[in-house]
């Protein structure tokens, strides 16, 4: 599956290891939108994984 999106990236956190095989790392980033002359702010936080199976 894939994502795309463009934006102001604002935090990346640290990995952080799950277990032996399993790691997550989360990051937010900023889209800005302007609709009908309004300018709409989201902060959008994703979560990464991977997992070696």
């Amino acid at each position: 599956m894939s994502f795309e999106i463009t934006g102001k990236l604002i935090a990346k956190y640290e990995e952080v290891q799950r277990s032996a095989t399993f790691k997550t790392r989360e990051f937010v980033i900023e889209k800005t939108d302007d609709i009908n002359g309004r300018t709409i702010t989201n902060y959008i936080k994703f979560q990464c994984v991977q997992d070696k199976t």
